[in-house]
């Protein structure tokens, strides 16, 4: 089954800032990406780059791969749900 959307994502309109992934997240360092690509090449596993270099990424403005879901309402995924049957 191929969902449609009825508009596209790019004629939407923002009206408000994205959800913050916790209180204070916008106090996290950004993280130098160019840096570790450069010094590391493939960073799929940047949790165990950190952890190996006594870091972690709980101190950065990292991306979590459930960020995903956070670009949808909680309307437009019960409509999706639906649809889907």
């Amino acid at each position: 089954m191929v969902l449609r959307f009825r508009e596209s994502p790019a004629e939407r309109e923002i009206t408000q800032q994205p959800p913050s992934q916790f209180e204070e997240y916008d106090r996290l360092e950004e993280f130098d990406w160019q840096r570790y690509r450069k010094k590391y090449g493939d960073i799929q596993r940047l949790d165990r780059i950190l952890q190996a270099e006594n870091d972690t990424p709980n101190r950065y403005k990292v991306s979590k791969q459930a960020d995903v879901l956070m670009l949808f309402s909680l309307e437009e995924i019960y409509r999706l749900f639906r649809q889907l049957g």
